[in-house]
């Protein structure tokens, strides 16, 4: 809108003003003020005044000019106030994420209703807690077109052709041993295979897998020769979900590693961020012990990628606040060619973002995803209709004084705007 529309109902007002006829624009001839009009009492459009409707604008255009300096005097003092109040707008620190909906909107209602019910999972109520995995032999891929800018796509994965499970049997072992558990009851996969193994050895009777996969290997480490198909028999045995393999190769591709994470579902964002910064710092410490070949694990969660959603949401918001700032204020410098005009319908539009943030503040609303994505459609329609106004009031020729600019601006782009609002 800023780029295209804007410029756009420039070319249209030029058109609109002047005498030749359009083929594209279908318009009534307008009279406007010569270009040595000074009075205030000129008339700045032929049939001004003429409905209720421009008689009630004139007056306020008329009112406001009269009151022009104590008008400013209370913007500025409004967009102190406002500023301050929406510094204070940000994500709850001692709740958990704001909710998508108020409580009496019938979706967010039913979803309570859900919660409350008796098949609501019992984990679920009891044990809120996020999913939490380590995980071996991928790595992410990020192999999207720089042009490409399909907002779905969220990169790949790739199998780490680095990753050797049989030479770091023992690590991988220990590595169970290092992170939380995320239950009390809870083994990896590889203890379990280690346990499988130590009583498939002790068996009179073993299963038929270990017999011909596993040349009689009694415990964890096994001969890195035996491990992969005795581990990808296990894991098959087991129907373990854990490991992932190639049957051609017979090679253990990746293995899954359940932890936990101090924060649940019902954690506001500060404590799931503190948890990932955490859970980072501990990753790059370890993966800088770990031996090759079994460096390059990475923690994964969904309370990562939700806090990873809103965070780029939130700054998503901001970028949107620079850019069309900056773009509506080099439109209108451009138009106009008056610096003071583009100062000011800046100011004027990070005003309207302040004092909406600030009423969200004062209503009680905290930053949420709703929210963020609010603040940017806010932006842009704050953005429009100053620009309205900063072209109507700059698109009179000549030397018209500011009252009868304003008288225009507001009688001219005052309905329009009033009737979008």
């Amino acid at each position: 809108a800023v780029l295209l529309l804007s410029p756009v109902l420039c070319l249209y007002d030029i058109m609109m003003m002047r005498n030749s006829p359009s083929q594209c624009v279908s318009r009534k001839k307008m009279k406007v003020v010569k270009e040595n009009a000074s009075s205030d009492s000129q008339e700045v459009v032929a049939g001004a005044h003429r409905n209720l409707r421009d008689r009630i604008l004139g007056s306020y255009s008329d009112l406001l000019y009269s009151f022009r300096w104590p008008v400013l005097l209370v913007s500025v003092s409004t967009i102190i106030a406002s500023s301050f109040v929406s510094s204070t707008f940000k994500p709850p620190e001692k709740q958990p994420f704001p909710a998508p909906f108020r409580t009496t909107n019938p979706y967010e209602a039913h979803s309570k209703f859900v919660e409350n019910l008796v098949a609501f999972p019992l984990q679920l109520a009891t044990d809120p807690r996020w999913t939490v995995q380590a995980v071996f032999g991928v790595q992410p891929v990020d192999d999207q077109n720089l042009w490409d800018t399909d907002p779905n796509y969220i990169g790949s994965m790739a199998y780490d052709d680095d990753f050797d499970a049989a030479n770091n049997q023992l690590y991988l072992l220990e590595f169970c041993d290092k992170i939380d558990k995320p239950t009390q009851d809870y083994r990896c996969v590889l203890q379990e295979f280690d346990s499988w193994l130590q009583m498939q050895s002790q068996s009179g009777s073993p299963d038929d897998q270990y017999i011909i996969n596993c040349d009689s290997e009694s415990s964890v480490p096994t001969e890195s020769d035996t491990f992969d198909q005795c581990f990808i028999a296990f894991s098959e045995l087991t129907n373990s979900s854990a490991v992932t393999f190639d049957y051609e190769t017979s090679k253990v591709k990746t293995i899954t590693i359940d932890t936990r994470i101090d924060s649940t579902l019902w954690s506001p964002t500060a404590e799931i961020d503190k948890d990932w910064r955490l859970t980072e710092e501990w990753s790059i410490a370890e993966r800088s012990r770990a031996p090759e070949g079994a460096n390059n694990f990475f923690i994964s969660s969904m309370s990562f990628w939700y806090l990873d959603s809103f965070n780029n949401i939130v700054t998503s918001a901001l970028e949107a606040i620079y850019i069309v700032v900056s773009c509506a204020a080099l439109v209108i410098l451009l138009s106009s060619r008056s610096l003071t005009l583009s100062l000011f319908s800046g100011i004027s539009i990070l005003y309207v973002l302040a004092a909406a943030t600030a009423s969200l503040a004062g209503l009680g609303w905290s930053l949420g995803i709703f929210e963020a994505t609010l603040l940017a459609i806010v932006v842009g329609l704050g953005s429009d209709f100053i620009m309205h106004f900063a072209h109507a009031y700059s698109m009179i020729p000549g030397k018209a004084n500011k009252r009868v600019r304003m008288k225009h601006a507001i009688l001219h782009m005052g309905p329009s705007v009033l009737g979008s609002a």
